[in-house]
C-alpha cells in the first residue's frame, strides 16, 4: 500500500524538479534580465536558497532509502554438509520453478512466483484448471517434486510453503 502511494508520489517530485530545473536554466540563459534577476535572487535570498538545498537533500534521502527498503535482492542462506554457507538469488529459485512449470504444463503458462521470508522459501502458483478428483494426486506429485527438486539441485532442505491454486474451467 505504501509503495502504491510512495513511488508515484516520488516520481512526480522527481519530475516536477527536472521540468522546473530545464525551464529555469533556459530563462537564465536567454534572457540578461532573467539572469541579473536570478543572480540577485541568489545573493538575496539566502534562506530561500538553503530550504531548497534541504529540500533536495531530503529528496535524495527519501530515494535512496526507498531503493534500499524496496529494491534490494533476497536471498536464501543455505547451510552445506561441510559447514558452508551458500546464499542463492531468490531469481535461481524462479527459473527452476518455471521450468518446473514449462515441463509439468508444457501448453500453458502458469504465473508463479517466489518469495523469500525469514530464510524460507514462499512458492506461489496459480495452475491450469484439472478436474477436482485429479487435483489431490497432482498437488502430492508438485510437492514431492518440488521437495526433490529443491533438496537436489540446491540443497535446501529445510521447510517451505507452496501456495497453489487451480484456474476455473472456461466453457
Amino acid at each position: 500500500m505504501m509503495n502504491q502511494f510512495f513511488y508515484p508520489l516520488l516520481t512526480f517530485v522527481i519530475s516536477l524538479f527536472f521540468v522546473v530545473l530545464g525551464l529555469l536554466s533556459i530563462l537564465v540563459q536567454a534572457s540578461p534580465h532573467v539572469r541579473s534577476e536570478f543572480v540577485a535572487f541568489i545573493e538575496k535570498d539566502q534562506l530561500f536558497l538553503s530550504l531548497f538545498a534541504i529540500g533536495c537533500l531530503a529528496i535524495g534521502v527519501a530515494i535512496i532509502f526507498y531503493l534500499r527498503t524496496n529494491l534490494k535482492k533476497s536471498y536464501l542462506k543455505i547451510n552445506s554438509k561441510d559447514n558452508h554457507a551458500y546464499f542463492l538469488d531468490e531469481n535461481i529459485f524462479q527459473e527452476y520453478m518455471h521450468d518446473y512449470w514449462k515441463q509439468l504444463f508444457p501448453k500453458e503458462e502458469v504465473p508463479s512466483s517466489i518469495l523469500i521470508q525469514k530464510n524460507k522459501i514462499v512458492i506461489t502458483a496459480d495452475l491450469p484448471y484439472i478436474p477436482s478428483a485429479k487435483q489431490k494426486a497432482l498437488l502430492a506429485r508438485i510437492n514431492d517434486d518440488v521437495k526433490k527438486m529443491l533438496a537436489r539441485l540446491l540443497g535446501y532442505q529445510q521447510e517451505y510453503v507452496l501456495a497453489l491454486s487451480f484456474q476455473k474451467e472456461t466453457s
